[in-house]
């Protein structure tokens, strides 16, 4: 029989996971916005009286060096942080429900759901939430969903960089 996880192990989990998610969906932001910025520094440099030649030789080339070399990482944190939430899922959690490490990510998020249902404090995600679409969309996985986003016990705001 599994261990079944308290209300404070799931919602300890999750704490870390959101930190996880938050960095995946930040990489494409952050990514976008420094494309931006680029695009914004090279049309500064070309307008006005003339293109300003020594500008870009000396800041623009470098400056675009290092942000593509940033862009091509910060493009691979959405599939690098999923891989790390799979590893949290099926290296720890897994271990904290009485299984062993590497149990597949399914099995563990079934585990999971019991365990949020049977809770003291029954736990729940947002209706269709942030939370609810990210494990739903990458892992198959249904997490309860409260009534309304107010009612939910793992909070929307806990996908911050921001410790809890």
């Amino acid at each position: 029989m599994p261990a079944k996880m308290n209300t404070s192990q799931i919602q300890k989990a999750f704490k870390i996971m959101c930190k996880l998610i938050y960095c995946s969906n930040q990489g494409p932001t952050d990514a976008l916005t420094y494309r931006t910025a680029m695009s914004g520094m090279v049309e500064q440099m070309a307008t006005g009286s003339g293109v300003d030649a020594n500008a870009i030789v000396s800041v623009g080339s470098p400056a675009a060096a290092v942000l593509n070399t940033v862009n091509s990482t910060l493009t691979t944190l959405t599939s690098t942080f999923k891989q790390q939430v799979q590893n949290y899922l099926t290296q720890v959690m897994a271990v904290d429900q009485g299984g062993i490490a590497g149990t597949a990510a399914s099995t563990v998020g079934t585990q999971l759901v019991s365990d949020m249902n049977d809770a003291s404090n029954l736990q729940t995600v947002a209706p269709s939430g942030g939370i609810y679409l990210y494990f739903a969309n990458n892992f198959s996985i249904n997490l309860p969903q409260a009534v309304s986003s107010g009612a939910s016990t793992i909070r929307e705001s806990w996908v911050t960089p921001v410790a809890q």
